[in-house]
């Protein structure tokens, strides 16, 4: 509800707000058009949007001083949480009358966001990925990045080449995980592998739960596990796992992209839980226009947050660290 995720993120809200703008200036005369944008504001990812959609709006005035639509972005914070997210797209549509809403970014406040817009039949543009979230189902729901299941044909391939007959898919239990659940069980059968167990682990079990669960996959004959969760959770899940001793010779985990492309962002403790972790990311080559975009958005980045210039440098070596898989 997420390639390099910075840079995929900022693209994509980059072409939302353009093809709203383009929407808005079809109309005959100049008035202002209402944009909702639902982000988790304190975080480093809703900064970073939010720093996009200022610079496109930018542009395209730049490029199209005649333009009669006046665009009006109306930001707004869900806090990371789902309620919130539902409660802050009312207020955009009853309060502001929004003819669109941006976001929300994660796959479960979109759940709750996509049924607001479908009743009100306001477009809801969000880069929500699970699958389970589909437009065919939702018709004001316009997803703006590739589903997660997209993942699972490199993933397939990895297993595929080194004769992995057996696997374990861990996922985190919520709307994000468990929409990858059908699709990467036929997957695994495309290949011939089977999934021998599956763990759906709660966002917010307790260590001593994850190491029971743990405990119970050693004593299996399985030894490759695929961890599709976010990555508070995989970051918890991970310290678990070498606790158990499940990180030596002979066992293989593979991550999905969502943790892949924020190793970037781990502390080092982590960050060394999941040394020997194989992972899937998408590809963007570097270009031009991609490096001449990055010193922009730098530059509005640091006027606009003064105090993260760590986070800031993260999403430098977010945009350098996208090996092809």
């Amino acid at each position: 509800m997420d390639n390099t995720y910075h840079h995929m993120l900022l693209l994509i809200f980059f072409i939302a707000v353009m093809c709203l703008i383009w929407v808005a200036n079809s109309k005959p005369k100049r008035e202002v058009i209402n944009i909702g944008v639902i982000l988790d504001m304190d975080t480093g990812i809703g900064k970073m949007s939010s720093t996009c959609i200022t610079i496109a709006i930018h542009d395209f005035y730049q490029k199209h001083n005649r333009s009669t639509a006046v665009i009006r972005p109306h930001f707004r914070d869900s806090k990371q949480d789902n309620v919130q997210a539902a409660s802050v797209a009312i207020d955009l549509l009853k309060n502001v009358q929004a003819v669109a809403i941006l976001g929300p970014m994660t796959s479960s406040q979109a759940d709750f966001v996509i049924a607001i817009g479908n009743k009100s039949n306001v477009p809801i543009i969000s880069p929500a990925t699970s699958p389970s979230l589909s437009p065919n189902d939702n018709l004001c729901f316009i997803r703006s990045a590739h589903t997660s299941n997209s993942q699972l044909e490199p993933l397939a391939a990895l297993i595929k080449h080194f004769k992995w007959r057996e696997v374990v898919f861990v996922y985190e239990d919520d709307e994000y995980g468990r929409g990858l659940v059908p699709y990467f069980s036929n997957v695994m059968q495309n290949i011939s592998t089977k999934v021998m167990y599956q763990i759906a682990v709660p966002p917010l079990a307790l260590d001593d739960w994850i190491l029971k669960e743990l405990y119970k996959l050693k004593t299996m004959q399985t030894r490759v596990f695929v961890v599709h969760a976010l990555p508070d959770l995989a970051s918890r899940f991970f310290n678990k796992v070498n606790e158990t001793g499940m990180m030596e010779d002979g066992y293989v985990w593979i991550i999905t992209e969502v943790v892949t492309r924020r190793l970037h962002s781990l502390d080092r403790v982590n960050l060394d839980s999941m040394r020997g972790v194989l992972g899937v990311k998408s590809y963007i080559p570097r270009s031009k226009e991609l490096t001449e975009f990055e010193k922009r958005w730098k530059r509005e980045f640091r006027d606009r947050n003064p105090k993260d210039d760590e986070m800031e440098l993260d999403m430098a070596r977010a945009l350098q660290e996208a090996p092809p898989i």
